[in-house]
């Protein structure tokens, strides 16, 4: 006290200021309060920009293209057809993996992946990255936590009570692995390969130089299409799950949490298999076959996480579709 009068701190004058303030002020102060608190935390999820959805934003998960058959016979033929090709492609699968084991996998190992996929992010283990996802899509998440750290930013996720995994769907590819290596540019590989685009099949083969250099969405030609079904052409299976789970996630900024949140949600997942000259190869290396010491080690990898990687090549085909030249 000096004179008979208080000395206030600024945040005292402050706080006394803002309870003189006219009721609908003070409302209008909390609300502005919010928004600007709600305003950063989004600048710094917006800014960071790290390819993982948040469950708050659950709903805006890319959703997976959907190649049909479009041919011009009734709607019910289409229909026919895709089951068809659906029926053709988990048949082939079924050559080398059989209920059982598919099973296995969605009950006990998705889970697991995906938990090592969030401990390989919170330690910036770009080693671990390598060898639970494909080379393209390690390279996305190791350049989004490199990016990350140049910010001056740490993301923490945690994950926990895995309550269900279901399997969404298979897709059989068939064509030469480098005509579906998402890491080469799109425009060098629709210079070199035709693509044939449905739900069950996707199916590459080398363009000819006759080609009119258009990229179709249905059906290859039967005879193509059989002979890809050979078992000496390039195979590869990729099987999609969803997984159900309690999700929570921090963004930090020099030691202090500036983003957050948390909820069940669920994540779409895809492992699939290295490619093989053929199902023969595949089985051998899956259930170590006398050939399989002269083949690629059987692995699974993730190959897209939140259908990024799915969504990222359908923007690119849709494109192409609609501007081949």
């Amino acid at each position: 006290m000096n004179g008979g009068l208080f000395i206030l701190s600024h945040q005292a004058r402050a706080r006394v200021a803002f309870a003189m303030q006219p009721r609908h002020s003070l409302a209008t102060a909390l609300y502005r309060n919010r928004q600007a608190n709600y305003s950063t935390a989004k600048k710094a999820r917006e800014l960071v920009k790290f390819p993982w959805i948040w469950p708050s934003e659950a709903s805006s998960t890319p959703q997976r293209a959907q190649y049909l058959p479009r041919l011009a016979v009734p709607p019910f033929i289409n229909r026919w057809l895709q089951w068809g090709l659906q029926l053709g492609a988990e048949g082939h699968a079924g050559l080398v993996f059989n209920k059982e084991y598919i099973e296995n996998v969605k009950e006990k190992m998705v889970g697991v992946v995906l938990q090592s996929i969030v401990d390989a992010i919170n330690t910036c283990d770009y080693d671990a990255l390598s060898q639970i996802m494909t080379p393209a899509m390690a390279k996305v998440y190791k350049l989004a936590l490199a990016n990350m750290k140049a910010q001056g930013y740490t993301l923490r996720i945690d994950i926990s009570g895995i309550q269900s995994s279901g399997l969404e769907t298979l897709v059989l590819y068939l064509g030469k692995p480098e005509s579906f290596d998402t890491s080469i540019p799109v425009a060098m590989r629709y210079q070199k390969y035709d693509y044939w685009l449905n739900d069950s099949i996707i199916m590459s083969d080398k363009r000819q130089s006759s080609s009119d250099g258009s990229v179709r969405s249905g059906l290859p030609p039967t005879s193509l299409l059989f002979n890809a079904l050979d078992d000496n052409s390039w195979k590869s299976i990729q099987y999609r799950f969803k997984v159900r789970a309690e999700v929570l996630i921090s963004l930090e900024s020099r030691g202090k949490v500036v983003d957050s949140d948390s909820g069940v949600m669920e994540i779409p997942l895809a492992l699939s298999t290295p490619s093989y000259e053929g199902m023969l190869q595949l089985r051998d290396a899956v259930h170590d076959g006398e050939n399989a010491s002269h083949l690629e080690p059987f692995r699974w990898h993730v190959s897209d996480l939140f259908n990024i990687a799915e969504c990222t090549e359908h923007a690119h085909i849709k494109k192409l579709l609609s501007d081949p030249k």
